[in-house]
């Protein structure tokens, strides 16, 4: 057993009282925190953090110190966990000052190593101040910062949607591909890479049967990356094309890639999430490791209107891959399943009907026969507790 300590700071070194009737709401600290375990400090910020003297941080010296609890987990299983989730929740890209700061992860590991959360002034101390008018004020300059934020918005957290972080891929090695595509022959793509005001039109021709393998990933990577950029007009129907000229692994996740880029700036309908299940089914059938663009994909979708049906028939899937000794990305499955639990939460018939799925296929045993992970305990939190 290993005590678990929550480590609070305050960033305005003692200024944020003064700050409380500016705001018209009671602010005692701008709250930086870590959790202490292991006789080591974790926390995040751009990546997630360890520190081998806890208590020594430039954020100066805690202001308390809360036991939160003592945990049963051991340290190598505890950091997997901080693996899984510096790959997925909480990657360096994915801070955000208002949705996603160290207070939420501390949040998150306090639970997964405790099953308890920590004091929840902390965490909601941004929505508070987002409430007042001069947090409506602010708010358009934290958002060209750090992007589009969830919290106190006109329209309900859970309407027929849930809203989530949709999540993008970035990780285009611009130089090169814009090197290839102009050996392939792909100038037009070359030139909307090259230059930020041309936006153009998705051309079928880019492939037709002369289009080989190699030059199809160039060509999939950079349209992926002209859709984050917004320079590119490309449909659903064009997307599916793309896909059925898949043939290769590498070329599958530049696909993903795409997609995932594709999720993050557009809603899809219904038809467009049956033929992505179907297409998944394929490739799993073919034993194919699906890369972390197709989770997020499936993520970003679970952000807009998706039917019951769909979301059982998900679900149906992802228990059929867990299940699986051979799968590497239970954690990866794990989410997206927690994702279709949330958003079935929101109609308490349509959660019940998908709790006796699961019962119906073992599902509750196919969970918890999987590795610690935060994803598996808060699935079986909300199973629980409904």
């Amino acid at each position: 057993m290993s005590d678990v300590y929550l480590y609070v700071y305050d960033l305005s070194r003692g200024m944020a009282k003064q700050l409380g009737p500016m705001f018209q709401v009671n602010i005692d600290a701008i709250y930086h925190t870590s959790v202490v375990v292991f006789r080591k400090e974790y926390y995040y910020g751009q990546g997630i953090h360890v520190n081998s003297r806890p208590g020594e941080t430039i954020y100066g010296a805690t202001i308390e110190r809360i036991k939160i609890g003592e945990t049963c987990i051991d340290e190598a299983t505890f950091k997997e966990y901080l693996s899984e989730l510096s790959q997925s929740k909480y990657r360096m890209d994915s801070y955000h000052l208002l949705d996603q700061n160290c207070n939420h992860f501390s949040d998150d590991v306090s639970f997964f190593l405790t099953g308890k959360r920590i004091p929840s002034h902390i965490v909601e101390l941004p929505e508070n101040v987002m409430k007042t008018p001069l947090g409506q004020l602010i708010r358009p300059f934290i958002e060209q910062m750090f992007g589009p934020s969830q919290i106190n918005d006109t329209t309900p957290l859970l309407e027929n949607n849930i809203v989530i972080n949709k999540r993008k891929f970035v990780d285009y090695e611009e130089a090169k591909l814009i090197e290839k595509l102009d050996e392939c022959g792909y100038l037009l793509i070359k030139k909307a890479l090259k230059e930020s005001d041309v936006i153009i039109d998705f051309d079928l021709n880019w492939l037709k049967s002369g289009t080989n393998e190699i030059s199809l990933r160039y060509v999939i990577d950079g349209v992926g990356l002209l859709i984050l950029r917004d320079q590119i007009s490309i449909s659903e129907k064009d997307i599916l094309v793309f896909f059925e000229q898949v043939k290769e692994k590498d070329t599958l996740n530049s696909f993903f890639h795409l997609l995932c880029n594709f999720t993050f700036k557009n809603e899809v309908n219904v038809c467009f999430i049956s033929s992505l299940i179907e297409f998944a089914r394929h490739w799993l059938n073919e034993s194919f490791e699906l890369c972390d663009s197709f989770f997020d994909a499936f993520y970003n979708i679970l952000s807009g209107k998706m039917p019951f049906e769909l979301i059982t028939e998900v679900s149906v899937l992802i228990l059929h891959q867990i299940s699986l000794e051979s799968n590497l990305k239970k954690e990866r499955w794990l989410e997206i399943l927690k994702e279709c639990i949330i958003k079935a939460l929101i109609d308490e018939k349509e959660f019940q009907d998908l709790k006796e799925t699961l019962i119906a296929l073992d599902g509750i045993q196919i969970i918890e026969n999987c590795p610690e992970s935060v994803w598996k305990r808060e699935i079986l939190t909300l199973i629980e507790n409904k």
